[in-house]
């Protein structure tokens, strides 16, 4: 039976009526499902003061529901309610981003380390095959005069040799054969397994989401294989003459498959996507902008080389030149604090032949000019002390053009600047103001799926400009 897709955005508010209706579900599924999505945060109230109850879905991803499948996608995207190709690409960004990260994207929010769920572990059994292959159990004999490498201990112990000068000389070789079993068990239970995972997608038309064509590797039927207790039985004997550590890793994920589908199966819920796409964003836009706070300072792009002040610390990376605090107590001795300041992105660039540094703060915010849907104070302090971190170093190598951004998604190809927010006390310092950019989610996130850097789209000489034309335009008002 093909199932029911229904798209709903992330933050808009919905009655318990409208999604009913919009769902197709009886009063007891819709309480059932409402239920579910409560208790795990997916779905939330709104508090106002109307009599009839409304909520949002703080999350974007994908809702197993019975026959029932929920697409929530982003907040920022608002010129159709039903975004099919935008959706793909923010699942392809998820799907990715928590295969780079090992990380899987847990319905609390928190990234945690990979754990078993149904839609995830499919998914991780179909990239191990496009990476890797159909397991191979791998034989290894020794055969005589073949074309492998000679076995020596084995020709020198069994086969005389001719001498010739006392120097012996053998006619015939013991040489190795290698023989890959595409028939033993294994191997024929990975194949039905991963065609098992293809067809659950097919079936739920997530194939065509997720890029993926249809795998079609095996014709047995499930009862060729014994039952699950046996199946596993053979995994773990396996796993235990196995040596590659992929292989290894890929049997502990089938005997996990084996051992959890069925209970997982029997689940009315199913979930995959996060209730923090921020961290994604920061993620995306820190690929896409060529992030360097990892980076050496010896491998920075600077105006003239290392000055001979940090050359020391040629090897420290950009972020370790921001301080940490020290606590002075009176009982106890000097130490340092644990936590820093941790920008999301930090890079130099060349424009205009001048070498200008720019910090990003990547924000998951749906713009609006107004200062309840905007970032707070304490991203806007933050913000001005980044700058302020780094002013000794950028004053030591002769970098006077400091550009702090605000990066905020939105639909469409183009970019747009929609001004600056200021706090006097700290621009008295010395320090910039902070930019606001809305960035085309689109492009940046084509450019984090090709692993490409979006200074190849010239949208960071864009970004530049576009601050720099209205700063030269407000300078003019004044005159």
């Amino acid at each position: 039976m093909k199932l029911a897709n229904r798209f709903v955005r992330e933050e808009k508010p919905y009655t318990k009526a409208e999604l009913f209706k919009m769902f197709g579900l009886s009063a007891g599924a819709g309480e059932e499902l409402f239920s579910l999505l409560l208790s795990c945060g997916v779905l939330v109230p709104v508090r106002q003061g109307g009599s009839e109850p409304v909520f949002k879905f703080c999350f974007v991803g994908i809702i197993f529901f019975d026959k029932l499948i929920i697409r929530c996608f982003p907040k920022y995207i608002r010129s159709t309610d039903t975004p099919h190709a935008q959706f793909a690409q923010v699942m392809n960004v998820i799907h990715r981003y928590g295969r780079e990260s090992k990380a899987e994207f847990r319905p609390s929010g928190e990234q945690e380390h990979m754990e078993f769920s149904l839609l995830s572990e499919v998914l991780s059994l179909l990239d191990d095959y496009a990476e890797h292959g159909v397991y191979s159990n791998v034989i290894h004999e020794s055969e005589l005069n073949g074309g492998g490498e000679i076995l020596w201990d084995k020709t020198i112990g069994s086969i005389d040799p001719f001498f010739s000068n006392d120097t012996p000389f053998y006619m015939e070789f013991h040489t190795r054969r290698v023989i890959d079993d595409e028939q033993s068990y294994v191997t024929r239970l990975h194949k039905y397994i991963l065609t098992e995972c293809s067809q659950l997608l097919e079936g739920a038309d997530l194939l065509t989401l997720f890029g993926m064509a249809p795998l079609y590797l095996c014709d047995e039927r499930r009862e060729h294989f014994g039952s699950d207790g046996y199946i596993v039985q053979r995994l773990r004997a396996e796993l235990d003459i196995q040596f590659d550590s992929q292989k290894q890793e890929l049997l502990r994920r089938l005997i996990r498959f084996i051992e959890r589908r069925e209970s997982l199966a029997a689940e009315p819920l199913h979930l995959y996507g996060t209730t923090a796409f921020e961290a994604a964003w920061e993620a995306v836009c820190a690929k896409a902008f060529g992030n360097q706070l990892k980076a050496p300072l010896k491998d920075l792009s600077l105006p003239s080389g290392l000055n001979a002040d940090y050359r020391s610390k040629s090897r420290l990376p950009l972020i370790g030149l921001i301080e940490r605090s020290n606590w002075c107590l009176a009982d106890a001795k000097p130490f340092e604090g644990n936590g820093t300041l941790i920008p999301d992105i930090a890079a130099f660039h060349q424009h205009n032949g001048e070498t200008i540094f720019v910090i990003f703060d990547a924000k998951y915010y749906t713009y609006s000019p107004s200062a309840d849907r905007l970032p707070g104070i304490g991203d806007i302090d933050k913000q001005y002390l980044y700058e302020l971190a780094f002013k000794p170093f950028l004053e030591a190598h002769g970098i006077t053009q400091v550009k702090n951004i605000f990066l905020m998604p939105i639909e469409g190809t183009e970019l747009e600047y929609k001004g600056y927010v200021e706090l006097p006390m700290l621009r008295a310092l010395g320090l910039e103001n902070i930019q606001i950019v809305l960035v085309p989610a689109e492009k940046i996130y084509e450019c984090y799926l090709e692993n490409e850097r979006y200074e190849k789209s010239c949208f960071i000489k864009g970004i530049i400009e576009s601050i720099e034309n209205n700063e030269e335009n407000a300078a003019s008002k004044h005159l």
